[in-house]
């Protein structure tokens, strides 16, 4: 709510990048925001349902309400889920921050409620992501999903 796009949108793309370096084969959505009639979260879901994937990465770029995410998750609470808040920046030494982690926090809270199998990842400011922490999940379930067919 009330960020500028390019904002999220530059984001939301730097993880995609940070995913495909560790050879995450991604199927990805057009970005999701908070809309009183679901369209958005409707589309996502549509979408989703028509592919493949052994988990549902849930990158929170800014500040979204759980049930926007949630109206997308629970279509999928089968599978693993990774929970991934982004973070705010340093630009002139102040810090520019979207609300991701309250995002994510209120998420995370929902999700334990609700039993989800799923694994919190965060970024800090002016820090690398914790991309071994994301890949390590990413190897766990695939080693799971491997197994079911063997």
């Amino acid at each position: 709510m009330n960020i500028p796009k390019e904002i999220i949108e530059k984001k939301c793309t730097d993880a995609k990048e940070e995913l495909k370096k560790i050879n995450i084969e991604l199927v990805s959505t057009d970005i999701v925001r908070d809309d009183p009639e679901e369209k958005e979260s409707k589309r996502a879901v549509k979408k989703l349902l028509t592919e493949n994937f052994d988990f549902l990465i849930v990158c929170v770029a800014g500040w979204i309400p759980s049930y926007t995410v949630i109206s997308i998750t629970s279509e999928f609470y089968y599978k693993p889920i990774l929970l991934w808040g982004l973070s705010g920046y340093y630009e002139n030494d102040r810090l520019i921050t979207t609300g991701d982690q309250a995002g994510t926090s209120a998420i995370r809270k929902t999700m334990e409620d609700m039993d989800y199998n799923f694994k919190y990842v965060y970024n800090c400011p002016n820090l690398l992501p914790r991309i071994d922490k994301i890949k390590n999940f990413a190897k766990a379930v695939k080693a799971v999903s491997s197994l079911k067919h063997s």
